[in-house]
């Protein structure tokens, strides 16, 4: 599964999660989750990067997201050796290998 941290508008980020996790669950993706994790950002966890891009291309979310960062996975604890990038963003850990 892959990871996207994406950044919306501010204040908007719990219905924007709520709204992409819907849209990849009715192009068949049935393994999302989607969370916000602070003001502006959430995360969603997908398995089909073709279905994501769908989702993105819409214009609703091309005006509501305003960056997205892929990450090849996260964590809520310090992940091990063998990773070549790492964010924290509040509790979690955005890892990238």
């Amino acid at each position: 599964m892959a990871v996207i941290l994406a950044t919306t508008i501010g204040g908007k980020e719990a219905a924007i999660a709520r709204d992409l996790c819907d849209c990849l669950y009715g192009q068949g993706d049935t393994a999302v989750v989607c969370e916000p994790i602070s003001p502006g950002v959430f995360y969603a966890k997908f398995s089909d990067k073709s279905v994501l891009d769908r989702c993105l291309s819409m214009k609703y979310f091309k005006a509501m997201i305003k960056r997205v960062e892929l990450y090849d996975g996260v964590s809520d604890s310090a992940p091990s050796q063998g990773y070549s990038r790492a964010r924290r963003v509040g509790k979690y850990i955005f890892i990238k290998f």
